[in-house]
């Protein structure tokens, strides 16, 4: 998922072509999300409400809210601003992308993709991230070349960390709670190292 600083740099000139049609599906969108989703939408945006609320009204959308409208939904950019009147559903990361590369902002997308690499290396006990501060003292889980890192101990570590109330909370998170996080880490997962380390583990974790 592209984060704030990426969206930015993308402007909110009006690129519908046609604003009825804009207006309506727009619309027809927003009704069918849920309050966690519409709120996903402007935090990863930085867009107000304001801006929906406009373009509901008045039928202009910009490259930022297609953008962010798509992410979340999976609804076709191209179809939200009336490029096409084909609504394809659960559209691709690459059609967002040259969504993005169609409006002049193919610059802007390489250097995205070449400041969310960070480079690992491994050792016989743990992956170091080579950032510029690293920590004083890192924590070491037992390593083997077939298993890896004992993924319950791991987890146990982690649930020590946590409040009574951080655990109740998670311990009470339903299905669909959980449905969309994942969905949500999987987005951002295109572009953020930590995030693809975290949807690997969990991957791991499910198939045991």
């Amino acid at each position: 998922m592209y984060n704030k600083e990426f969206y930015n740099k993308l402007k909110q000139t009006n690129i519908t072509q046609d604003r009825e049609k804009t207006k309506e599906r727009v619309k027809a969108v927003w009704m069918t999300l849920d309050k966690q989703q519409k709120q996903e939408v402007f935090n990863i945006s930085d867009l107000k409400k304001a801006t929906l609320e406009r373009t509901c009204r008045l039928g202009n959308i910009s490259a930022i809210l297609a953008t962010a409208l798509a992410e979340v939904t999976r609804v076709d950019p191209y179809y939200l601003a009336a490029l096409t009147d084909e609504n394809q559903e659960n559209v691709s990361n690459e059609r967002i992308e040259q969504f993005l590369m169609d409006h002049d902002y193919k610059n802007i997308l390489n250097e995205a993709k070449q400041n969310s690499y960070i480079p690992e290396y491994i050792d016989d006990y743990h992956t170091v991230r080579p950032d510029v501060d690293k920590p004083s003292e890192i924590t070491i889980f037992p390593y083997d070349s077939v298993s890896g890192p004992s993924i319950p101990l791991i987890a146990s570590s982690i649930l020590d960390t946590l409040s009574d109330d951080d655990k109740t909370s998670l311990e009470s998170m339903t299905e669909d709670d959980m449905i969309y996080l994942l969905r949500a880490l999987n987005l951002r997962a295109r572009f953020n190292e930590d995030a693809k380390s975290i949807t690997v583990l969990l991957k791991k974790i499910l198939i045991g």
